[in-house]
């Protein structure tokens, strides 16, 4: 989607996207990571020539605003004040003689370019990002960088940093049928994974499924499920040819497709989905209108904008373990969804780390959701809760 703004006779300007680039960084991860491939011996320039090819793609798919910052020299002013800051000392050479013709390849490209000697680039980053951003015929500042230090800038959605190699999973076993800002959850991340059950919101038997933006994953992901094999059942039978059954197994894989029969209940379902988790929400709604106003009873709020499939119905209580038994004595059996994960052995070294999650984690209950409940039975639940809730 594409911003505008309007200049004074009307006339409509889209509003820029300002992409800043962490040149040093891009030139290191083309030099180490491009020797993996190539065999016979790194070409003189590979690295200068990786990253060009890398702003080239960025441009060809619209980006117009582009600016690269590098360092001219490692060293900076903060040498000087801090003994033992980091210098250019075991630098490979053949990855040193590269540093300056990136910066004449980047200014003969016509792309701004920010060489550093006294500052860093990551201070002509931060300095352009907030020059940036105080445009106001920016829409945004991408800052094209994995260093943490320049998440110091990072404004909402109009300052964002971009991990182009970090791969983003959405854990999406609760969120068929989830909609934010009116769209299904899904298109952003990299990959989205999501579980089915005979409880959840798209009812199976045990199963799941994997989504993933790049091809590439996508294909690497269906051979590892199948046992390495590059051909499943379908494709060698259905190919023409004399030697159809022909297949190769180009890594150790796993058992771990699903099979036919879940995927058809899928199918259904799916159908059902939309109009399933609306009747969920209207749960939702009449324990909310219920529990509101009550102090002993804390809501969990959806967050602005999200359209929940509506899975679970959480609430925070006191002495959380006392109100569930008082529940199951009257045939209430709520859930807790989840525990926070430093209270299991296999995390407990980083017990004390998450706060929030641990205060969460002894007080949250799940009450009943599910398609045969009514609104007299949500008052009922809601009221025997606030009955023992303290």
């Amino acid at each position: 989607m594409v911003a505008f703004s309007f200049g004074v006779h009307g006339m409509a300007k889209p509003l820029l996207s300002v992409h800043l680039i962490d040149g040093t960084y891009e030139l290191f991860r083309q030099f180490y990571g491009r020797r993996r491939f190539e065999k016979k011996g790194a070409a003189p320039f590979g690295a200068v020539a990786g990253v060009m090819h890398s702003l080239l793609e960025m441009i060809e798919k619209g980006a117009t605003h582009v600016g690269v910052a590098t360092d001219h020299v490692i060293e900076s002013f903060r040498n000087r004040l801090w003994p033992g800051y980091k210098t250019g000392e075991g630098i490979e050479p053949a990855l040193r003689a590269q540093f300056t013709p990136l910066e004449q390849a980047l200014g003969a490209m016509g792309v701004a370019v920010w060489p550093m000697i006294e500052l860093e680039a990551d201070d002509a980053l931060a300095s352009a990002a907030r020059a940036a951003a105080a445009d106001k015929k920016v829409q945004q500042v991408c800052i094209w960088t994995p260093d943490k230090d320049l998440a110091q800038c990072v404004r909402g959605n109009r300052v964002v940093q971009v991990l182009r190699r970090a791969k983003l999973i959405l854990d999406a076993a609760h969120m068929a049928g989830t909609r934010v800002s009116g769209r299904q959850v899904g298109p952003e991340p990299d990959v989205v994974v999501y579980s089915f059950q005979a409880v959840k919101n798209l009812p199976t038997a045990d199963a799941g499924m994997i989504c993933f933006k790049d091809a590439e994953d996508d294909e690497r992901a269906r051979k590892l499920t199948w046992l390495g094999i590059n051909k499943d059942t379908y494709s060698r039978t259905a190919s023409q040819g004399a030697y159809k059954w022909m297949y190769d197994v180009e890594e150790v894989g796993f058992k771990y497709h699903g099979n036919s029969i879940m995927a058809a209940i899928g199918l259904v379902q799916i159908k059902w989905l939309d109009q399933d988790n609306s009747y969920r929400r209207q749960i939702a709604a009449w324990y909310r209108a219920r529990l509101a106003g009550h102090s002993t009873v804390r809501l969990v709020e959806v967050a602005p904008g999200c359209e929940s499939a509506t899975h679970l119905f959480q609430v925070l209580v006191n002495s959380r373990d006392a109100v569930m038994l008082a529940l199951n004595e009257h045939q209430i059996y709520p859930g807790v969804h989840y525990r926070d994960n430093t209270e299991y052995s296999m995390y407990s070294y980083a017990a004390g780390t998450c706060p929030n999650a641990a205060r969460a984690s002894s007080r949250v209950i799940s009450l009943p959701i599910h398609m045969n409940l009514s609104g007299d039975d949500v008052n009922m639940v809601s009221d025997i809760l606030l009955r023992y809730a303290k």
